[in-house]
């Protein structure tokens, strides 16, 4: 692993790798489909407030479905979505998929 810090940054060499750049200096290099990217997002949650919508599983798939219902997506409700292999690969697919960022293949 190459030695670097949180403000280390990954861009595009020109010649269709990434590159791991800090303080103007190249850490590593690698190919782009070796590359693979993960968010995290983090929120602070606060119990108790009034007025403030909690997240939920169903809240969260209200979401999903009305943004892929948006986007014109044929979909199939899951009943387990975190075990549904088909759920999961068509969020992969229209979330994740850097080749079709329109939802549509």
């Amino acid at each position: 692993m190459p030695r670097m810090s949180a403000s280390a940054k990954i861009q595009p060499d020109g010649e269709g790798n990434r590159i791991i750049l800090e303080n103007g200096e190249v850490r590593a290099t690698y190919p782009s489909h070796a590359i693979r990217f993960s968010v995290l997002w983090k929120a602070e949650v606060r119990n108790g407030n009034p007025g403030i919508d909690h997240l939920t599983l169903d809240r969260v798939m209200e979401f999903f479905t009305a943004d892929l219902r948006h986007r014109n997506v044929d979909l199939q409700m899951p009943s387990d979505p975190f075990s549904d292999a088909a759920w999961i690969l068509l969020l992969q697919r229209i979330y994740v998929d850097p080749t079709d960022s329109s939802g549509t293949q």
